[in-house]
């Protein structure tokens, strides 16, 4: 580091050794400079578990959610996950006189699917230990199985209150989403992500709900973010049309290429791809304009011959003709 002072790899480095070391304070010095000097995921991840190792946690989930904007690797977001787990046993630790009840109900629930004796044991919990967050979590849960979804609410809505569990406002979400609530479904969908950047399922349904309500550009970074942590030909296809419908094609283009080049026969793919150079080739850039038109009829060709009565191509066909 005094040999090459400007080279954030060798901090990063010394920093990770550190936090292997046990000496947290030095290895987020290290790290702190590392950063801001390559401002990688992998590095965000490290700092992020040094400062939780110092008990600055505010400053912790700052840099989490600093991850996903640096073109994390699998790796690096497992890391942001097992930091969200750190993080909830730190806040969500079960009394040893209540750890007995929790578990038969936690068991009953998640192994055996009885949600109505796991909601018998947590009743019996509830008598001495009536603010236990994570058994509020787990009775809403058990609600939810049994389709009671007034008490859900109200289990979900109690566990929380000052709780660092994303799952709470995220079955809130669920359960408004299905009352044909969605304004209150994004709400709760986003302060899921608050505390949980790596829920790709609330990334999912918040993508899409605010794509209904014509908020394509949140929606296409929701997708975007959706690509990273579960990346998919579906998670694709929903990234491409919602970046087409907030008007970014490049970025639409991007995602379209990228699933054909996994999958060569993808109608989809040639179909969207068609569309937005044909786009493309009016409003996009001058020296674009003409190879964009050859290709958006190539694209076109291929679509057709994977589905030639389809009334998308059959339209596209003529747009392309009358060109």
């Amino acid at each position: 580091a005094q040999a090459w002072p400007e080279e954030g790899e060798i901090r990063y480095r010394a920093g990770i050794i550190l936090l292997a070391d046990a000496r947290p304070k030095e290895a987020v010095a290290e790290l702190e400079v590392g950063c801001k000097r390559l401002p990688t995921a992998r590095c965000s991840a490290a700092l992020a578990h040094g400062l939780l190792d110092l008990g600055r946690e505010a400053e912790a989930r700052r840099e989490l959610g600093k991850i996903l904007d640096r073109s994390p690797r699998p790796a690096d977001i497992a890391r942001g996950r097992q930091l969200i787990r750190r993080l909830l046993r730190r806040h969500q630790r079960i009394p040893d006189k209540a750890r007995k009840l929790f578990m038969a109900a936690q068991r009953k629930l998640l192994q055996t699917d009885n949600a109505a004796s796991a909601l018998a044991n947590l009743r019996e919990l509830a008598i001495d230990f009536p603010n236990l967050g994570p058994a509020h979590t787990l009775r809403g849960l058990a609600h939810l199985r049994l389709g009671n979804l007034a008490q859900a609410v109200a289990a979900f809505g109690r566990a929380a209150k000052g709780s660092v569990d994303a799952r709470n406002h995220y079955y809130l979400g669920v359960i408004y989403r299905a009352r044909r609530q969605p304004d209150a479904a994004i709400r709760h969908y986003q302060r899921a992500l608050a505390l949980d950047p790596f829920l790709w399922r609330a990334a999912v349904q918040l993508g899409r709900l605010l794509g209904a309500r014509g908020r394509h550009k949140e929606a296409a970074s929701l997708l975007d973010r959706l690509v990273v942590l579960a990346p998919s030909h579906v998670a694709r296809r929903m990234a491409g049309r919602a970046s087409m419908q907030a008007g970014d094609l490049e970025r639409a283009e991007k995602h379209f290429r990228k699933l054909l080049a996994r999958e060569p026969r993808d109608f989809e793919a040639h179909l969207r791809l068609a569309q937005i150079l044909l786009r493309l080739n009016r409003e996009g850039p001058a020296a674009r304009r003409a190879s964009a038109l050859s290709d958006a009829r190539e694209h076109a060709a291929e679509a057709a011959s994977l589905r030639p009565t389809d009334p998308e191509v059959k339209l596209l066909l003529r747009r392309i003709r009358g060109r």
